[in-house]
């Protein structure tokens, strides 16, 4: 297995390790790959510009990366296997149910834990920088989710979960590589949540429901509608009934 030689940045407090990591590559101090880590962010957030709470005892981390001929779509594999990682990283500090939301959230027993935010910076039609924000409720969460302590025998530290989820990543970045999206596919499929359940997909203008059957081999949901009819959906707010 290779290792991946990950510079880290640390920070105490800044608006938000996305924006921070996106700097950071503009401004090409640091090599490629590197970790954006920050004890607080003021102005954190998740998809579709959500914000995300920044209480300092959590972890709150963006890894950037410079893919080698990497179009759009593979880059959304990534997603999937940040999801794996971090299922396999709490794996290590509790035995409660762990599971992962399509398209990038981590839940224990049906409470969010984590969420992952995947940005690209595309060149000539491929991926030129790859930005995926990962933040992870160690001692603190909302009171709709859950936090790692809560779960954990053990003191969890956020440096300590940082080296261990870098390594989870490095041990997928291999299958990947050697075995392309199949096998993380199949991976992901051990932790899917609510597969066979009732969702609704919503957008900015309408709602579409159905059962939540399957993700098919680049990611995309696939959904069963009343109809009979099956429909690949690859971007909105998935809402389980």
């Amino acid at each position: 297995m290779s290792q991946t030689s990950w510079t880290i940045s640390h920070y105490k407090d800044i608006p938000s390790t996305q924006d921070k990591a996106r700097d950071l590559a503009k401004e090409g101090v640091l090599s490629s790959p590197f970790v954006v880590v920050a004890e607080t962010q003021s102005k954190g957030r998740g998809r579709h510009g959500n914000q995300w709470v920044s209480e300092k005892g959590n972890l709150y981390a963006t890894l950037h990366m410079e893919p080698d001929n990497m179009n759009a779509e593979e880059a959304g594999h990534y997603a999937f296997l940040m999801a794996v990682a971090l299922s396999k990283t709490l794996e290590t500090y509790t035995d409660r149910k762990i599971q992962a939301k399509w398209p990038n959230d981590v839940l224990v027993e049906g409470k969010k834990i984590a969420g992952i935010l995947l940005e690209t910076e595309l060149q000539a039609g491929k991926v030129r920088h790859l930005f995926i924000g990962t933040g992870v409720n160690i001692v603190h969460s909302p009171d709709y989710a859950i936090h790692l302590q809560a779960l954990s025998e053990k003191e969890v530290v956020p440096e300590s979960f940082l080296k261990l989820f870098l390594n989870k990543i490095d041990e997928l970045i291999d299958v990947y590589n050697v075995n392309g999206f199949s096998e993380i596919r199949k991976k992901w499929l051990q932790y899917a949540y609510g597969i066979g359940e009732a969702i609704n997909v919503r957008y900015s203008d309408h709602v579409i429901s159905g059962e939540f059957t399957d993700i098919d081999e680049n990611g995309g949901l696939l959904l069963k509608l009343a109809s009979g009819e099956t429909k690949r959906i690859t971007a909105g707010e998935v809402h389980f009934n």
